[in-house]
């Protein structure tokens, strides 16, 4: 049997973590309804992304919170995160995690490690 996919992007994460949102309720409705077979799909940027937003909007814990249900997730199985390295993926986890740096700036402090990637990310 074939599996849904479902890409998320950030206002869709918004929404769902954040109950001040307009579509909150919408969203959680959504996302309760899905079939239990729906693969999750996101990308780093749209966590990095959302991480944030959650952080300059709301409060540390929602962000922290953001975080915490991204990597459960992720290891139950539930969620595809799409990124150029699993070192960057990390990297951006830990530096989030600990510090207020902004998206753009995370990305470049965690500089892609030993990728042999040269570029940036641009959002």
């Amino acid at each position: 049997m074939p599996h849904n996919k479902l890409f998320i992007d950030t206002g869709a994460f918004i929404a769902i973590m954040d109950k001040n949102d307009s579509f909150h309720q919408e969203a959680r409705s959504f996302y309760t309804s899905l079939k239990r077979d729906t693969k999750i799909i996101t990308s780093m940027l749209v966590i990095s992304e959302t991480f944030t937003w959650l952080r300059y909007r709301t409060n540390h814990k929602l962000d922290t919170h953001f975080l915490n249900t991204i990597d459960k997730a992720e290891k139950a199985g539930l969620l595809m995160i799409i990124l150029p390295d699993e070192d960057l993926k990390n990297k951006t986890h830990a530096v989030l995690s600990r510090s207020r740096f902004v998206l753009y700036r995370c990305n470049k402090f965690c500089n892609f490690g030993n990728t042999g990637y040269r570029g940036r990310i641009r959002i």
